[in-house]
């Protein structure tokens, strides 16, 4: 008896631990946009392209939504805090919205900094990292092992 209750408790105990993240990174690659970046509009900017999405409500205030460069190194060479706004070919602008509504697909971008676009220091990864301050999905481009990159999100994923 006590052996079953104590299997009961364990696994009550290690459900939570279990649970698949409410957040997705479902498409990512690179591409040229006209991207708000490095101060100022350009056209034909380089820049990483994320689709996410989410299986609950995530409101503005609460997203957490960041893109790490990495060059030879675990650690980041480049920390993009917040996606770049883009002009899109309505000529409407696409930024950060107030909220992303629960099974509705959201498309990111973030400028790839010219310090880091070209020559001996090029980016090689990146690392994108979608959700809340409780629980991220990320996903490495072009594909590799998340485990091998340093950031402060990696103990939130849940995937």
């Amino acid at each position: 008896m006590k052996k079953l209750l104590l299997t009961c408790l364990l696994g009550f105990i290690t459900l939570p631990l279990l649970a698949e993240s409410p957040y997705s990174i479902d498409l990512m690659g690179t591409g040229k946009a006209y991207l708000f970046h490095e101060g100022g509009w350009q056209r034909g900017a380089e820049c990483i392209e994320a689709k996410v999405s989410t299986a609950n409500l995530l409101k503005k205030d609460d997203m957490v939504i960041k893109a790490y460069f990495y060059g030879d190194s675990a650690e980041p060479m480049h920390v993009s805090e917040r996606p770049t706004s883009v002009v899109l070919p309505n000529n409407s602008t696409l930024g950060i919205p107030m909220e992303i509504a629960k099974g509705k697909k959201h498309e990111f971008f973030f400028g790839i900094p010219s310090k880091i676009a070209q020559g001996g220091n090029k980016w090689r990864r990146v690392v994108v990292v979608f959700g809340d301050k409780s629980s991220v999905a990320a996903r490495v481009y072009p594909k590799d092992d998340i485990a091998s990159f340093n950031f402060p999100e990696k103990s939130l994923i849940k995937q």
